[in-house]
């Protein structure tokens, strides 16, 4: 560790990454025209992001498909270079320090794989440990501890081309751990694993990084992954960070949304209709009918509450059965990303 006093595993200060692309026409003639006369255009990838992670954090990075979030990911394992600003991981520059940086972290990458493609998993593994000087006992150990938690006991004589995506993404989670690194970087980790496997993982992921103090940088669109192994969430959006903060103060912030379910012991065609009327003095409540025999309120607990709600409508409707939901992880962070929810509400 490099790390002295107040120092963070990772400190990014004022990142800025832009792409320089070919701005050319379609087709034959302005592939010409751009060798005669090439003209570029820059798309900024990365508007001046500051971060800064204390060891054994676990932060999620989420947004929209090309608000910044892989791109992060890559400047901090040292694929990428910025264009501008400063990264520090354990006191290291990834992109000049390569070596030393790759030596205290572990990565996965979505459908990139580090496994040789024609040669037995284990053979890889054994590869992967040599080239980080991992010793025998260690490498015993630690694959003990791999193959029960990740279940790939079968998978080790197979090659990776041989494996579906789930057994490669458990295969590729073993090989970045090999070398117990401090840091773990996962895109997209839980990627084609079935519901037993993402939850062994998770659980996994998360005692790891508890008892080793392992600091844990995911992307992901898996919200059983954000909110089942992480606790800090990081927005991104358009190259910008726009949310920093706990993932309960993300519920705190913009959960006042809730949900209030009647299921009808007899069929009650109008039932918005009947409803709408009963409940127009109340702001901000919709009404949604699935069939005949359900109906759906949603409403601003801000605004009013679902004990009234429910005194107002169950002396009208034959309620057989109600059913009481509160804010979700999932669907805060869809209706941010739809538009439906504004950073600064709350």
């Amino acid at each position: 560790m490099r790390r002295t006093g107040r120092q963070w595993m990772i400190e990014v200060t004022d990142l800025v990454r832009v792409y320089r692309v070919p701005n050319k026409a379609p087709g034959l003639a302005g592939a010409m025209g751009h060798v005669v006369r090439p003209r570029w255009r820059d798309i900024v990838a990365l508007h001046g992001v500051s971060l800064r992670v204390e060891a054994g954090e676990r932060i999620a990075f989420v947004g929209p498909n090309g608000a910044g979030k892989s791109t992060t990911l890559k400047i901090l394992t040292g694929v990428l270079t910025p264009t501008s600003g400063s990264v520090h991981v354990d006191g290291l520059v990834p992109w000049r320090d390569r070596i030393e940086n790759n030596r205290q972290i572990g990565a996965i990458f979505g459908h990139r794989t580090q496994l040789w493609w024609d040669l037995p998993v284990i053979e890889s593994l054994e590869t992967i440990r040599r080239l980080y000087g991992v010793d025998r006992a260690a490498f015993e150990h630690t694959m003990d501890r791999l193959v029960s938690v990740l279940e790939i006991g079968g998978l080790l004589e197979r090659p990776a081309r041989q494996l579906s995506l789930g057994e490669r993404m458990r295969c590729d989670l073993a090989a970045a751990l090999l070398h117990e690194p401090p840091i773990l970087y996962l895109d997209e980790p839980t990627i084609g694993l079935d519901v037993a496997v993402k939850n062994d993982v998770r659980q996994f992921l998360r005692k790891l990084s508890n008892e080793r103090c392992v600091t844990l940088m995911m992307a992901s669109h898996d919200i059983g992954d954000i909110d089942e192994i992480c606790d800090r969430l990081v927005m991104m959006e358009r190259g910008r960070i726009v949310y920093d903060g706990s993932l309960e103060a993300v519920r705190a912030r913009f959960g006042h949304e809730h949900l209030i379910e009647l299921v009808f012991s007899t069929a009650v065609p109008d039932a918005v209709l009947t409803a709408r009327g009963l409940l127009a003095s109340y702001p901000n409540v919709s009404l949604v009918a699935d069939g005949a025999y359900r109906l759906q309120i949603q409403f601003d607990s801000r605004l009013v509450s679902s004990a009234r709600l429910i005194h107002v409508l169950l002396p009208v409707f034959p309620v057989k059965d109600l059913r009481l939901g509160g804010p979700d992880t999932e669907g805060v962070i869809r209706r941010l990303y739809k538009g439906e929810l504004k950073y600064e509400d709350g």
